[in-house]
């Protein structure tokens, strides 16, 4: 039987195919990656007040990540393809680095309630960090998943300590940064 993949992280469009290894690699190190860049801005605007700009930030954060990943790929998936080879590829990794741009949409949408006033800028801040660290903290399902295991303890537990990780990396970065 076919090992077909479904979910947010290997979904092709109107015309599903299942996804290979390689593309669910890279979606999920994309995901990875946004997850924790947006997590060390949300970490660099805490205390900024009511946060009139810090949605913004955000997105900026999601946005150049996303495009710098892109142009690093298409700079470095050159080496040993052929121009057609490396035109379908590109077009491959701009779907798979999507996760970057998702990581930043509800943190920054979050922040943008608080700059309107709908609430407070520390529940804003406390429900934009546990979202992200949610979301890493599910990278130990969606690697089961992904690699058609069974769901099991383990990876609750490194997921957990992927999010800790994360949440590392991203503290690291904001104090060397800001």
């Amino acid at each position: 039987m076919e090992n077909q993949l479904f979910g947010p992280l290997n979904q092709h469009g109107r015309d599903y195919r299942p996804l290979n290894a390689d593309r669910a690699r890279s979606r999920l190190s994309a995901y990875v990656y946004g997850n924790i860049l947006v997590l060390a801005a949300v970490i660099g605007a805490t205390g900024e007040g009511e946060h009139s700009r810090s949605w913004l930030i955000l997105l900026a954060t999601a946005l150049s990540t996303y495009a710098a990943h892109i142009f690093s790929h298409n700079i470095g998936e050159r080496v040993g393809r052929s121009d057609a080879e490396h035109v379908n590829h590109l077009r491959e990794e701009i779907r798979d680095a999507v996760p970057i741009l998702t990581s930043g949409v509800f943190p920054a949408l979050i922040y943008a309630g608080s700059a309107l006033h709908w609430y407070g800028s520390r529940p804003a801040e406390i429900t934009a960090t546990a979202l992200l660290l949610l979301r890493l903290a599910g990278t130990g399902l969606a690697v089961e998943r992904l690699s058609d295991r069974r769901v099991s303890a383990a990876a609750l537990w490194a997921g957990i300590v992927f999010a800790l990780v994360g949440a590392g990396i991203a503290y690291l970065k904001v104090i060397f940064t800001h």
